[in-house]
């Protein structure tokens, strides 16, 4: 058993840890990775809040838009409404003018047999509430 150990250490070797010498060019080294990071971090951010930005801007502007495109039409049909309104007054005008009234009591009178009211055809009805 022995024998195998030996062989085995032989063949794997062992890696020794670097240690460094120069305590203060280590922590140089460190904050200049740090600082590397932290850039890159703010660049990253930089590009997440622009994008965030944009799309809230391209999001506002369809918006806009709509909007614009709503309030033309309620224009449009605001105006509709108005000249329907103003051609519905003209044609109620002229079927006031069309109708007259002694024409329609003349026809009643002589062809459909109406006659003016008088004592005989009155009746009075009395309503007790």
């Amino acid at each position: 058993m022995k024998a195998n150990a030996k062989r085995y250490k032989k063949e794997i070797p062992v890696k020794k840890a670097k240690i460094s010498v120069n305590k203060a060019h280590s922590r140089n080294t460190y904050i200049e990775y740090t600082i590397k990071k932290d850039r890159n971090f703010r660049r990253l951010l930089t590009v997440i809040c622009l994008v965030f930005i944009f799309s809230l801007s391209v999001k506002s502007y369809m918006s806009y838009n709509e909007i614009v495109k709503r309030e033309n039409r309620l224009k449009e049909l605001n105006d509709e409404s108005y000249s329907l309104s103003l051609i519905r007054d003209d044609l109620n005008k002229k079927l006031e003018d069309t109708i007259d009234l002694s024409e329609i009591k003349r026809y009643a009178f002589e062809n459909l047999g109406m006659r003016n009211a008088d004592s005989d055809n009155i009746v009075e009805i009395n309503v007790d509430r």
